[in-house]
């Protein structure tokens, strides 16, 4: 028959003197609850407050690989709806099309090159899509695919500048029709101007640069 535990000292409950006590400080396990991963609770509100619906926040929590491509692209950009559509639309819009698996993505460093290009403009997001649709199809990097189809954004002033006088007197029409107060016209100029252009020159520059001229 064995004999009920009635103390502490029944359970062997007796200090280590070879292990010294371990104190922690409030700001210590304040420190280390930020460490912690997050709940899924927790994850799919702070995507939502993020602006995402809860279908895509919930995809984003059941897919951990989408999930780390995501928090990456939306880090570099701080544009939760831009890195909604590049990455929960396109990318997985053009795996779907190749029928591919999330693991067979450009990986999380490749899509944040991809971003930045788009954030800074080397590329526009039209022609962003169409690089990420050729990375999703080959493997290889935005810089690579840019490079060898020529892809690099036009906004030098002057090359744009040049188009936009061209567009000018190729337009009369919608010229004059801008001049009567129709503001649609000036998209006829500008859709010249990026036709021209193969998609490459700035649309904010031609913009710019095309309401200057018609000012002066």
């Amino acid at each position: 028959m064995l004999r009920e535990k009635e103390t502490a000292d029944d359970y062997r409950y007796f200090p280590e003197p070879d292990i010294p006590p371990l104190t922690f400080t409030k700001e210590d396990i304040e420190n280390i609850r930020k460490e912690l991963p997050a709940l899924p609770q927790e994850r799919k509100k702070q995507y939502m407050d993020l602006g995402l619906d809860e279908a895509l926040a919930v995809q984003l929590i059941d897919q951990p690989e989408l999930r780390r491509i995501f928090d990456a692209v939306y880090k570099k950009t701080n544009d939760a709806k831009r890195s909604s559509g590049l990455v929960l639309t396109q990318l997985l819009g053009f795996l779907k099309a190749e029928e591919k698996e999330i693991s067979d993505a450009p990986g999380v460093e490749a899509m944040v090159e991809l971003a930045g290009k788009i954030g800074s403009g080397t590329i526009s997001a039209n022609a962003g899509k169409d690089v990420l649709e050729k990375m999703v199809q080959t493997g290889k990097t935005a810089s690579q695919i840019i490079e060898e189809e020529g892809m690099q954004q036009i906004s030098d002033d002057s090359a744009i500048e040049t188009l936009v006088l061209k567009a000018m007197d190729s337009n009369p029409q919608a010229i004059e029709s801008f001049k009567k107060g129709k503001e649609a016209a000036l998209g006829a100029i500008v859709g010249w101007v990026m036709k021209e252009s193969k998609g490459q020159a700035n649309p904010a520059k031609v913009n710019e640069i095309l309401r200057k001229q018609l000012e002066n």
